[in-house]
C-alpha cells in the first residue's frame, strides 16, 4: 500500500521517519492548493493520504466531492492547534472499518 502524508512540516518529519513521503501544500490560497493537490491525485499508484485537518476544513466543499471518490482512502489527523475529538474517531472507525468501538472485545 502506497502512502503519503500532506501535513505541516513538523507532522512530515514524523510520518518520514516511518517511510511515508510528505508533502506540505498552500493552505490559504485554494487555487494553488487545488492544483498541487490534484497533482498528487494523479498520480494512481497512491493507495491513502494522510492529512492535516485544516485543509480537510479550509477547503470542506472541495473535499466532499474528492472523498465521495472513495479512492484514495483520505485521513484526516489532528492538527496541532485544533485536535478532532473522540467521535471523529468512533466514526470513522465505523464507517471504514464497519465496527464500532463497542464491537471490539
Amino acid at each position: 500500500m502506497n502512502i503519503i502524508c500532506i501535513a505541516d512540516e513538523d507532522t512530515n518529519i514524523m510520518f518520514g521517519l516511518i517511510g511515508i513521503q510528505g508533502y506540505t501544500l498552500p493552505e490559504m490560497d485554494f487555487k494553488k492548493f487545488k492544483i498541487e493537490f490534484e497533482k498528487i491525485l494523479s498520480n494512481k499508484s497512491i493507495d491513502m493520504i494522510i492529512m492535516n485537518e485544516k485543509y480537510l476544513l479550509r477547503f470542506k466543499n472541495y473535499f466532499k466531492v474528492i472523498k465521495s471518490q472513495k479512492f484514495p482512502i483520505i485521513v484526516e489527523i489532528p492538527d496541532i492547534k485544533a485536535p478532532f475529538s473522540a467521535d471523529y474517531y468512533n466514526h470513522f472507525i465505523k464507517q471504514y472499518l464497519g465496527l464500532s468501538i463497542g464491537d471490539v472485545k
